[in-house]
């Protein structure tokens, strides 16, 4: 009866084994940006947090981007994980000119350490531009918004248009904030890549049951 269960337990094991099990894939990432004049007309960037301001007859208009981190375990793939990449905070004084941010850029680079410890850049070009009364501004990412590093694709939801929300009407200096949200799968492989708990429980207890068999026929060789 044993030794049927030993086998039990080894053929368990050529079982799991030859089955290509599911995986998570653990994924940590932060991100940067960068906000690049190109031909906008009166036209300063800053630092600290990253920011583009435009000026003209008085009155400017101001986004700054804040960065954001994720660190989780994808169950791809798929399903994606549903991201924040950061959040762009318009400011604005009065009245702007309606094409005040065009020509202006924007690069936010993804820094991923977990699965793989690498970078990579998405672009993106400025339209239109933020009033009191309301916003026609938004960020254009290059290549839908889709940047794949390693075994990991990052993708900004819209298809990579983020259309950016004006301060409260009416309100001096008041704050429009808008998220860059999007989405990150992974394949399977990399660094970062973790076998499913089935597939581990049925590879120890095929190890288990191989052991056990191989303790029977020394046992019987010694009783020959």
């Amino acid at each position: 009866m044993r030794t049927a269960f030993f086998y039990s337990l080894g053929a368990m094991l050529l079982g799991g084994l030859s089955a290509v099990p599911a995986h998570a894939v653990m994924i940590s990432y932060s991100t940067t940006g960068v906000f690049g004049c190109g031909t906008a007309v009166g036209c300063t960037t800053g630092s600290s947090p990253s920011s583009i301001t435009i000026t003209g007859g008085g009155n400017f208009a101001t986004l700054n981007y804040s960065p954001n981190t994720g660190t989780f375990l994808n169950p791809g793939p798929p399903p994606p994980q549903v991201v924040n990449y950061g959040n762009i905070t318009a400011v604005s004084l009065l009245t702007t000119p309606a094409e005040a941010f065009n020509g202006a850029t924007f690069t936010m680079t993804i820094n991923e350490t977990i699965p793989d410890n690498t970078s990579g850049n998405i672009t993106a070009s400025l339209q239109g531009t933020v009033q009191e009364t309301g916003s026609t501004a938004s960020i254009d990412f290059a290549n839908n918004g889709i940047i794949s590093l390693g075994a990991v694709t990052y993708m900004i939801g819209n298809d990579g248009v983020v259309n950016l929300a004006a301060p409260s009407a009416g309100t001096r200096f008041s704050k429009g904030i808008t998220s860059i949200t999007g989405m990150v799968t992974a394949t399977s492989g990399g660094g970062g890549m973790l076998p499913e708990p089935t597939f581990l429980g049925l590879t120890g207890l095929g190890f288990f049951g191989l052991a056990g068999m191989a303790y029977r026929r020394r046992r019987a060789g010694r009783e020959a």
